[in-house]
């Protein structure tokens, strides 16, 4: 792992108690079927010992968060009870990328301006817009 961010309700001072905590980690490599493996070991693990607190998050290379905006990025999820490795993710795309790079709270690694480029505030309208109305 090269970075950890919290991402969301956390980041954007919205926290309740109740909320889930929405994480980025930034990893080396691509995930091969053993590692996904061990961060599901690791996802049961904390879950038995926090029973409290729900996390959610990606896990993607530094290629994969440049392109967050595109809302086509495949990567390994870890949706609050399974670790997913089917592309699909819950907190990837343009506004997870904003708010990740202007409101990310780094607890390990590079600031989050490192890894994601500028993302447009027109360009996050258009997609607010677009989902809004679908």
């Amino acid at each position: 792992m090269e970075s950890f961010y919290l991402i969301g309700s956390a980041a954007l001072n919205d926290y309740n108690g109740k909320s889930d905590i929405d994480f980025i980690s930034i990893i080396k490599k691509e995930i091969n079927t053993s590692e996904v493996e061990k961060i599901k070991e690791i996802h049961k693990k904390m879950g038995s010992k926090y029973l409290k607190s729900k996390l959610k998050g990606s896990y993607v290379t530094p290629k994969q968060v440049k392109v967050l905006d595109k809302n086509e990025v495949p990567v390994v999820y870890f949706d609050g009870k399974h670790v997913r490795d089917n592309g699909k993710s819950g907190n990837t795309g343009i506004v997870a990328g904003f708010i990740l790079k202007n409101y990310g709270i780094t607890v390990t690694g590079k600031p989050p301006e490192h890894y994601v480029p500028h993302i447009y505030v027109d360009d996050l309208v258009s997609y607010v817009k677009l989902n809004a109305n679908t």
